[in-house]
């Protein structure tokens, strides 16, 4: 049945949010020319606020000094918050009969080296194999990576899903696709060269037991592995500890939006679907995801357990990363501030505040470390 429509699963998977909620909460639009619009109007204020100089440059780096003053105190008071944060609600070990099913999905795309270690890693997960339901979706034309995981003589539970052709070639299309076909109550998500710690699942489904309803997400820790290769490793290793192990479960514990991390994402399944998964068409869906379950009423929480990966080592790798981020952050940015009023009926005007500050000083402070960091190097 899946493989015998794969036009109407295709434009399902690269649709069903603007189907579902039309393109208010969809970066599809975007993709047409109003974020190079944007970009060229801003360069062109830029240009006219160094023509005028005076008080009206001075009136705008005073501005721009008191927004970034702003996202800084916002996570200074995540610092502070994450020394009593109370996130971590206590769950009972559930036994195994007691553990709900879980959907564990996968995107992969020229990942054929990877692969046996990826199944590796999957299959020491700390969850009985009954109730585990892993799919890998590749792409169409990805046949190496289909014949690397055919080649492992993977278990039942194991499901190998090729995703149809069709735009855009995104992860989160192929999340979408998986999403289709998920078993679970749960649903998780990692990526090709993640090596979570095996207990993880676990304490997600304890955790989820626990937790009210409106708790929609949970996000594992995300640790780097490498921070040995380089002092480039060791600051992306700061980074990672800094937003993962202090702000967001600051944040969480404050009611906040917390930015998810695009792997070891732990989601009631019924959820996600209600509020149309993931967004095709933003490369960082992980923070537009998060947004949007702010936006329909849902918290995210953080779990304890971390998942290893692997920091870039190359100024190339880590400027393309950046590149990739910072479009999808500006994306998300439009989609969610284009109906300001629908934005902050949403999420409150304390939480809407708070994202601004918070993905807008981001974006800022990015842009500054990165002009230094080229200028160091």
């Amino acid at each position: 049945m899946f493989g015998a429509r794969p036009a109407e699963i295709a434009a399902e998977a690269s649709g069903s949010l603007s189907c579902l909620h039309g393109n208010q909460f969809s970066a599809w639009e975007l993709n047409k020319g109003p974020i190079l619009a944007g970009f060229i109007a801003g360069f062109s204020a830029l240009a006219l606020l160094f023509a005028a100089g005076g008080l009206v440059w001075l009136l705008v780096a005073t501005l721009l000094s008191l927004f970034l003053a702003a996202a800084i105190v916002v996570r200074l008071f995540a610092a502070a918050a994450s020394c009593d944060a109370t996130s971590a609600v206590s769950a009972p070990v559930l036994r195994d009969h007691e553990l709900p099913v879980v959907t564990v999905i996968v995107a992969l795309y020229r990942e054929a080296q990877v692969a046996p270690a990826l199944a590796a890693s999957l299959q020491r997960l700390d969850y009985p194999v009954s109730k585990l339901d892993i799919i890998m979706v590749v792409e169409a034309d990805d046949h190496e990576t289909r014949r690397a995981l055919e080649a492992l003589g993977l278990p039942a539970y194991f499901r190998i899903v090729i995703a149809p052709e069709g735009q855009p070639r995104t992860k989160p299309r192929a999340l979408n696709i998986g999403l289709a076909l998920a078993r679970g109550s749960l649903t998780c998500v990692f990526d090709a060269e993640d090596i979570p710690e095996p207990r993880q699942l676990r304490e997600a489904a304890a955790r989820f037991a626990v937790l009210p309803s409106a708790i929609a997400c949970l996000q594992g820790r995300l640790a780097i592995d490498n921070f040995g290769d380089g002092w480039l490793a060791r600051c992306f290793a700061l980074e990672y500890a800094a937003l993962f192990d202090v702000v967001n479960p600051s944040l969480a514990s404050l009611g906040a939006p917390i930015p998810l991390g695009g792997t070891s994402n732990h989601f009631r399944t019924d959820i996600l679907r209600k509020v149309g998964g993931w967004d095709a068409w933003n490369v960082t869906e992980d923070l537009d995801l998060g947004l949007r379950l702010a936006r329909f009423g849902y918290s995210a929480g953080v779990l304890e357990a971390s998942t290893f990966e692997e920091a870039p080592v190359s100024l190339r790798g880590w400027m393309n990363q950046r590149r990739r981020w910072f479009k999808g952050w500006f994306q998300t940015l439009f989609v969610h501030a284009r109906e300001p009023r629908a934005f902050i009926a949403g999420m409150g005007w304390s939480r809407a505040l708070v994202t601004v500050l918070h993905v807008g000083g981001a974006l800022w402070r990015g842009r500054c470390w990165g002009r230094c960091l080229s200028c160091s190097w």
